[in-house]
């Protein structure tokens, strides 16, 4: 926790110092700009996540979208934060043309 309590009384279960670096990921991953200490440092945290992980369960399975973390400080340097790199209108125009081709059974592009 972040604030007046910080340090008065703080966990230390690895269950929790993973939401933690979690929370900490997510929080600079949505951020309008991130410098280039903040890309390289979340190459070591999700590293350090992925630590976590296997402490809290150590049969845990990581799925590529895990792995993927890994690069986020690299992409991050490279193409600025993802929050820059929206494609939730895309998606939803490509939606509902999927909609109509399927009422009206066209599957061909014009």
């Amino acid at each position: 926790m972040d604030g007046p309590l910080e340090g008065i009384w703080e966990p230390h279960w690895p269950e929790y110092e993973l939401f933690r670096e979690l929370k900490k990921i997510s929080i600079v991953l949505y951020s309008s700009n991130v410098n280039k200490n903040e890309a390289v440092w979340l190459t070591s945290s999700a590293l350090k996540i992925m630590r976590l992980c296997r402490e809290v369960d150590p049969e845990y399975r990581f799925y590529p979208k895990m792995h993927f973390l890994t690069h986020a400080g690299h992409l991050v340097q490279i193409f600025g934060p993802p929050t820059q790199h929206k494609t939730l209108d895309q998606e939803r125009k490509h939606q509902f043309s999927k909609k109509i081709s399927r009422c009206m059974n066209n599957f061909r592009n014009p």
